[in-house]
């Protein structure tokens, strides 16, 4: 009982005056053990730095994040803040605020009203009996409730025993000594949850029209809320468009592309120079650009009351140019065929040529009949080469591949060389320069067109059948029907029915031309002996023409006869 009473004495002491008396001690048993302040009872495990809105309430806890050695048999904590920003809230039962299941007789000095000028609460607490064993386990034993005042940061510090009236903070030992132990203080910054300062920027005066560019900003969390970088709700930094010299008349583009944070930001917390792509109007004239925050699914922060950075931006027309440079196109390509050629050009349009997205940059051609300049368009789209990656203005594209596909007509023609903004304009639709080339068309050497044939739709295994074919030189060659290199009519087997699986016989038999067949001459009901395969089944007859010595026509594009035939 002697040591209750002393105890209850010592506290009440400190507690119920607003300093020690002079002659008063504390006698100290030394240091050990370690107390922490939390100051986020929501969130898992002990907070030290958290943000609160202006006017919200919210509770702090005291931890013995370590007992002393021995234990402990009773505590007094002294919680501090800054007045200014803090405003404690005490519980009209102050046992509700003791945490430690072994405290019998909880002591509170509210020193915020009619005491120091000391921001603060003293509590201290006694188990009743004395405890046989000291207390050992880590945990809560104090929970305060505060409330944020006034918008700025402040510190929760656990004031310590020695150099303070009120003898601080401290455990007491079986015999009422004190013992000192390692003290850990927490922040708390109060203000709006959405806020920023804005930093530097390096915003253009003047853009293109339907232009990209890359600009740096910086900028500070000045909230209470901390940022999230990732989840379902992440913050990013965005933009709008405005109509009109700052602040702008109307909303010209609300939701402008987004940069990821480089990580959380804590209140406080810097971003410097993170790189936001912005997408011009695609209408020239005077904008605001307003740059601004949002809270994904969430808010924008200016709809929540935070600053936006606005910049006036004179917006120019899109210009589409175009230097050409050096070619490989043949003076002549062979009618239908695809040929590659590679070409080398400049950007000189006033913006960056995408390589992606929905309206990318291709190098393609048009066909125009004779000549160049030519008289009227005989293709129109040509096939497209893809840029090897977005091309700013004033760079230079090497050597770049294209596919030509030339007409089907032989004769002069004027292959013009053009770009293409896909799903926007041609280039030279937009006052672009072409590249124009006159190529001549050349027939193909090897052509024919089948007329009618009399090929009997079945046909016995192993047998011999004659057939009738019509056909007409469409070739730019005249077809020899002598010499060391005749041309003849022939043909070859398909397994399954047109156009068949594979190759069941290649070489077929041959007949022989009436005469030399010059291009545009007619061959009317050339017998020929067909010679069937010897298995039965479906076939496809494939009628050819052979260059003997030199190539079969439809290895060199030429059309083929291809007839289904059942062999029995």
């Amino acid at each position: 009982m002697r040591w209750l009473v002393r105890l209850v004495a010592l506290i009440a002491v400190a507690a119920a005056l607003g300093g020690g008396r002079s002659g008063e001690t504390l006698a100290a048993s030394g240091s050990g053990g370690a107390l922490v302040i939390d100051c986020n009872t929501v969130a898992s495990g002990v907070q030290s730095a958290c943000a609160y809105a202006a006017g919200a309430t919210f509770s702090v806890r005291v931890n013995v994040a370590k007992a002393p050695a021995g234990g402990f048999f009773a505590h007094q904590t002294k919680v501090r803040w800054n007045d200014a920003q803090i405003d404690y809230l005490p519980a009209s039962d102050l046992a509700t605020e003791n945490l430690w299941s072994s405290c019998t007789f909880p002591v509170r000095r509210d020193n915020q009203t009619g005491g120091p000028a000391d921001p603060s609460v003293l509590y201290a607490c006694v188990p009743f009996p004395q405890l046989a064993q000291g207390e050992t386990a880590a945990g809560p034993i104090l929970q305060l409730q505060l409330r944020c005042q006034q918008n700025g940061a402040t510190s929760l510090t656990l004031v310590p025993r020695l150099g303070d009236t009120q003898l601080g903070s401290h455990f007491l030992d079986a015999n009422g000594s004190a013992i000192d132990p390692a003290l850990t203080a927490a922040t708390v910054t109060c203000g709006p949850a959405y806020a920023v300062a804005w930093g530097a920027d390096a915003t253009p005066a003047s853009m293109n029209a339907s232009d990209t560019a890359n600009i740096a900003l910086a900028f500070t969390n000045a909230g209470s809320m901390t940022w999230p970088a990732g989840g379902a709700n992440p913050v990013r930094l965005s933009y709008h468009w405005r109509a009109g010299a700052c602040p702008g008349t109307s909303t010209a583009v609300w939701d402008g592309r987004r940069a990821t944070l480089p990580g959380d930001i804590a209140p406080s917390g810097a971003v410097s120079g993170l790189p936001l792509q912005i997408v011009t109007p695609s209408t020239a004239g005077t904008y605001c650009l307003v740059y601004d925050l949002v809270h994904e699914g969430v808010a924008w922060f200016s709809g929540r009351g935070a600053a936006t950075l606005a910049r006036t931006v004179t917006v120019n027309p899109r210009s589409y140019g175009v230097t050409w440079g050096a070619h490989t196109t043949p003076a002549s390509i062979t009618e239908g065929a695809t040929v590659g050629v590679n070409l080398s050009f400049t950007n000189t349009s006033t913006f960056t040529w995408p390589v992606a997205g929905a309206n990318p940059v291709r190098l393609s051609y048009h066909w125009r009949t004779g000549a160049c300049p030519g008289t009227g368009t005989a293709v129109w789209d040509g096939r497209r080469a893809a840029l090897p990656g977005d091309t700013v203005s004033g760079a230079t594209i090497a050597g770049l591949p294209l596919q030509l596909a030339a007409p089907a007509t032989a004769g002069t023609y004027c292959l013009v060389y053009d770009l293409v903004h896909e799903g926007v304009a041609w280039f030279s639709g937009r006052g672009a320069s072409t590249l124009p080339v006159t190529v001549t068309i050349t027939e193909r050497p090897y052509d024919v067109a089948w007329g009618a044939h009399t090929t009997p739709a079945t046909m016995a295994a192993g047998t011999q059948v004659g057939v009738n074919v019509s056909f007409t030189n469409a070739g730019g060659l005249t077809w020899p029907s002598g010499g060391p290199n005749p041309v003849r009519l022939s043909y070859h087997w398909r397994a399954g029915a047109c156009p068949g699986t594979s190759t069941a016989v290649w070489d077929g038999q041959r007949a022989v031309l009436p005469g030399d067949v010059a291009t545009g001459g007619t061959v009317s009901g050339l017998p020929l002996q067909i010679v069937t395969p010897l298995a039965p089944g479906p076939y496809c007859l494939v009628y050819d023409l052979v260059h003997e010595g030199v190539t079969w026509f439809g290895r060199q594009g030429a059309a083929t006869l291809a007839v289904s035939v059942t062999v029995s």
